[in-house]
């Protein structure tokens, strides 16, 4: 696998509480792959980000990204956060090249490639434009672009759409579907939507409740673009929810 996991675990430990978040992870997601990971609330998914994106260290396993060790190493996955973070004294020009300039490579370099990206991130026009122009989903487009632009081959999403109204949710999944079979990178999504999983997936991963261990492994067979009133997307979901289920039962 292009990125794997074996038995990862992670607790915290502060002055009145210890949490341990995750016990004994282990999967792989292939170069490619589009793999959901989905779970409760505190089950771990954000934990997982940060461990994979070096944030924080396991207390034990090992993180591989073609084969290298990368525990505790940042720098090596394109990591979006559920919050956009665009600066809003900053153009999305400005906005979506700043990994370029945080790495000192050339900006002219770094605007190329951004202005020949803006039309398929639904963008084009808004170069110029400070994020307060922008709709809600036209400011996650942008953090997503920044994040494809960091050029890392992983890429976590971590609940990228959770704050948009529905519609423009359901409008965000196609999107980020075209340009993920356009551009092809690997991506490792995390949400707490069933429907979503499904409907963006290779495969899905359950997490329990915290302690957060893997309890299921669902590829997902189905074609592209999924229709969601199909019975064999309608048997998927119900798939899924039986085993989120099962896990907190």
């Amino acid at each position: 696998m292009y990125l794997s996991l074996e038995n990862i675990s992670k607790t915290f430990i502060g002055e009145r509480h210890t949490v341990q978040a995750l016990t004994e992870i282990s999967f792989g997601v292939a170069k490619g792959e589009f793999v959901s990971l989905i779970g409760q609330s505190g089950s771990g998914k954000s934990t997982l980000c940060n461990l994979i994106a070096g944030l924080i260290t396991p207390d034990s396993g090992e993180i591989r990204l073609n084969g290298q060790r990368i525990n505790g190493q940042a720098g090596h996955v394109g990591y979006m956060p559920q919050r956009d973070l665009l600066m809003p004294w900053r153009t999305v020009l400005q906005n979506v090249t700043l990994g370029a300039e945080i790495r000192r490579q050339p900006t002219k370099a770094a605007y190329a490639r951004a202005l020949e990206l803006l039309p398929l991130f639904g963008l084009a026009g808004f170069a110029d434009a400070f994020p307060n122009a922008l709709s809600g989903g036209m400011r996650q487009r942008a953090a997503l672009l920044r994040t494809f632009l960091l050029e890392r081959p992983v890429l976590l999403l971590d609940e990228p759409f959770g704050a948009l109204d529905a519609l423009t949710r359901r409008e965000m999944q196609r999107w980020l579907i075209s340009v993920w079979e356009h551009l092809q990178p690997t991506v490792l999504f995390i949400t707490h939507d069933v429907r979503e999983a499904a409907l963006l997936s290779d495969r899905v991963l359950v997490l329990s409740p915290r302690p957060g261990r893997l309890v299921a492994d669902v590829p997902i067979a189905l074609t592209r673009p999924r229709r969601e009133e199909d019975e064999s997307f309608v048997r998927l979901q119900t798939t899924l929810l039986r085993a989120l289920a099962a896990s907190a039962a």
